[in-house]
């Protein structure tokens, strides 16, 4: 399943940056494109949940070690992204932190969320300071649960589940002026962790544990 997903991933950057090299080379005398074209950063607040297989209820029990999957609260967090504007698109590539509270049959925990995404935005009625748009891109999610695993020995430490995944969502940008904007957008993130790291060293899990997570954030960003 991993692999299957890691190659359709590979698919969709090649469309995403052949995508995104086609929209740029759109003359600029063709419309007058309200924001500037070129490099940008932002910071971001994003509210992060988790859910599929992570119920609470879940373990992922081998011979020698025992690994919770815990529920995970919602929470928000804080991001930083690097872009590339052009007239009617942009590709982005962002971080992303959150803790959360977690629990697993009564036992509580912490649990810190990482993500690096890479998307592809394309932006509707380009010629005007408010611009709706449409996002697609990949995720690679970090998620370690504290003292979520336990060996043979009653040894306890972290579990750390590492995955990739797809985004797909949109929003909407004010610009300010044509160098800053506002945006609020909503993320769906189809996710698929693949293996988990562990007090009694990890591996990769069998068929994998779904994440898939409903995400919103908000975005402040600033063209070079």
């Amino acid at each position: 399943m991993g692999c299957k997903l890691l190659k359709i991933m590979e698919n969709w950057v090649i469309v995403l940056m052949f995508t995104f090299g086609v929209t740029s080379t759109v003359s600029a005398e063709e419309k007058n494109y309200y924001a500037k074209e070129g490099f940008y950063v932002g910071v971001m607040c994003p509210y992060n949940t988790v859910s599929g297989d992570f119920n609470g209820e879940t373990a992922l029990v081998a011979p020698d070690e025992i690994v919770i999957v815990p529920k995970v609260k919602s929470n928000y967090g804080w991001g930083v992204l690097l872009g590339r504007r052009s007239s009617r698109s942009a590709l982005e590539l962002s971080y992303l932190k959150s803790t959360h509270d977690g629990i697993f049959l009564g036992y509580k925990c912490k649990v810190n969320y990482n993500m690096v995404n890479v998307d592809f935005k394309s932006f509707f009625s380009a010629d005007k300071p408010i611009q709706p748009y449409l996002l697609f891109g990949l995720c690679f999610p970090r998620l370690v649960v504290k003292d979520g695993s336990v060996d043979y020995f009653l040894n306890v430490g972290n579990a750390t589940f590492k995955g990739i995944g797809l985004n797909i969502g949109g929003g909407l940008s004010y610009y300010l002026n044509p160098k800053a904007s506002i945006s609020l957008g909503v993320i769906y993130r189809w996710i698929n962790y693949s293996s988990v790291e562990s007090v009694g060293g990890g591996g990769s899990i069998e068929d994998g544990l779904k994440g898939n997570s409903l995400n919103f954030s908000a975005t402040i960003t600033f063209i070079f």
